[in-house]
């Protein structure tokens, strides 16, 4: 017995939506049964026609008697028509319907490459082989969707892509930023998503999937992404820093690009590190990451070790990780004199006491590094010479 979400499949999923075909199905399918496919009909006006209340369907359609809603196209669900009605419907140009009708029309539309006729009680498709099409995609999506509504909203989000792919073709064309866009989903299923533009808008899709780029799109992810698990792991309070400062980042970051799935924190990691950041976390990030570090943590000699780490991780140099931390060493240094007590004394001691000529600028970090060891060194000897118990 057929339940009400049998007609769900991969089949039509990638009729309905990704080839963007019309139907006609026989014998009779219930509207309950037919309902579901609506699913597949994402970016349509849907508008139903029953032919026991109207006589003259296909002139209603051709005529534009039907009312639109909004600017998308119109989808018909049409039920109850005849063989000649069946005839004039096929013929009108750019309409997209499914077809329900208790006539066997087997004979008479399967050389009908738009209209794909489909046996409800054979369950087969009449002029669609299916043997040599990969529906892999379409079924992981039904599989991992757990109620209608989950479905409507996963197909839903390729309709966006589609749409910032389309809108991308008119601005730029640029493959980078389409394989971009694309770069979500696996490399094996591009080409489904491609062909879903292409039908959809009836445009031609003038590029070419290249291999090479799919794969070192997909290294890159896959190094970044590590990146990110591995920070995780160090220090978790460090990590949490981190992961607040790019909510913080994303606030006041606009690019149209952003997928939904980009605004969580590791995808958007790696969307700037791919796309902004392509040259190394930006020093200003860096400071406030380590200001909140000092700040909020009251940091301990391993979290130090591990925040350095850290950092290296995320491919931030050597020197520029001393830099930061001498930096807010000297910040929070500079302004007092360095007081040293015991029992009878108590000793003044500041930097007028050491050589301060040719201090050598932040830019250069190796000399600017050598030039504070050599002053800690001078720091060093003056205590020694104080002859401090």
């Amino acid at each position: 017995m057929d339940t009400e979400y049998d007609i769900i499949s991969p089949e039509f999923f990638y009729l309905l939506f990704f080839k963007q075909k019309n139907l006609i199905i026989y014998p009779y399918l219930d509207l309950k049964h037919l309902i579901p496919l609506e699913c597949f009909l994402v970016g349509y006006n849907i508008e139903k026609l029953d032919g026991t209340a109207l006589y003259n369907i296909s002139e209603i359609i051709e005529y534009g008697s039907v009312p639109t809603h909004n600017h998308n196209p119109t989808f018909f669900i049409i039920t109850n028509v005849n063989r000649e009605e069946i005839e004039k419907l096929i013929k009108i140009k750019d309409l997209h319907c499914i077809i329900n009708t208790k006539e066997d029309v087997s004979k008479d539309f399967i050389s009908n490459s738009n209209f794909i006729v489909y046996n409800k009680k054979k369950k087969t498709f009449l002029n669609q082989d299916f043997s040599n099409i990969d529906l892999s995609f379409e079924t992981q999506i039904i599989q991992k969707s757990s109620s209608l509504e989950f479905l409507t909203d996963e197909i839903q989000s390729i309709k966006n892509l589609g749409n910032k792919i389309y809108l991308e073709l008119n601005k730029t064309g640029k493959i980078e930023d389409i394989m971009y866009l694309l770069s979500e989903f696996k490399p094996q299923y591009h080409k489904t998503i491609l062909d879903f533009v292409s039908n959809y808008y009836k445009i031609v899709i003038p590029i070419s999937i290249p291999k090479e780029l799919n794969q070192s799109n997909k290294k890159s992810d896959s190094k970044i992404i590590e990146q990110y698990q591995k920070i995780q792991k160090i220090n978790l309070k460090i990590f949490s820093i981190f992961k607040t400062l790019l909510q913080d980042y994303k606030k006041n970051f606009d690019d149209s690009n952003l997928t939904t799935k980009q605004l969580f924190p590791r995808n958007f990691f790696v969307y700037l590190r791919e796309h902004h950041w392509k040259n190394g976390i930006p020093r200003k990030f860096l400071n406030n990451w380590h200001s909140r570090y000092i700040s909020q943590m009251n940091p301990n000699d391993e979290d130090y070790t591990e925040f350095k780490q850290i950092l290296s991780i995320l491919d931030v140099s050597e020197p520029e990780i001393n830099s930061l931390f001498i930096k807010n060493l000297s910040t929070k240094e500079k302004t007092k004199p360095l007081i040293i007590n015991n029992s009878n004394s108590s000793i003044d001691f500041n930097l007028k006491e050491i050589d301060n000529k040719e201090i050598p600028s932040i830019n250069n970090i190796d000399k600017f590094e050598k030039w504070i060891l050599n002053k800690l060194d001078q720091i060093d000897s003056i205590l020694d010479k104080k002859d401090l118990p």
